[in-house]
């Protein structure tokens, strides 16, 4: 089944972690984490024709994690500190989805399209 939804890039990336999100586990993102989370992949992107590692540099860059405060606060509206992002980032670190410098749970963005394939295994438990 294709399911095509037409949205802004910055919001499909957003429902693409809250798609993702319950197979998380215990590591369950709240919504805040995903909208940091998805600001992170939006700018990862603009800049990975630099190479993964210019990418991650500027992502982690000052003005950037500026850029993601007040992008943040205008979705939540309301103010979103630089002492709130850094317990956002932490909490994303203690759960391993970036490290000091390197976000590792990136959506599939080609094209400019995010492309999610699921597939399911069913499997009969014997009682």
């Amino acid at each position: 089944m294709k399911i095509e939804i037409n949205n802004t890039r910055d919001k499909i990336i957003e429902q693409y972690y809250t798609l993702v999100n319950p197979l998380l586990g215990k590591d369950k993102l709240g919504p805040v984490e995903i909208k940091v989370l998805s600001k992170m992949a939006l700018i990862y992107n603009t800049y990975q024709h630099l190479g993964e590692e210019a990418a991650n540099l500027l992502l982690f860059h000052t003005q950037s994690r500026k850029q993601i405060r007040e992008a943040v606060a205008k979705d939540l509206q309301s103010a979103f500190s630089r002492n709130s992002h850094e317990a956002i980032l932490s909490r994303l670190r203690k759960k391993n989805l970036i490290t000091k410098n390197k976000i590792l749970y990136l959506p599939p963005i080609k094209d400019g399209k995010v492309n999610v394939d699921i597939k399911l295994n069913i499997v009969n438990v014997d009682e």
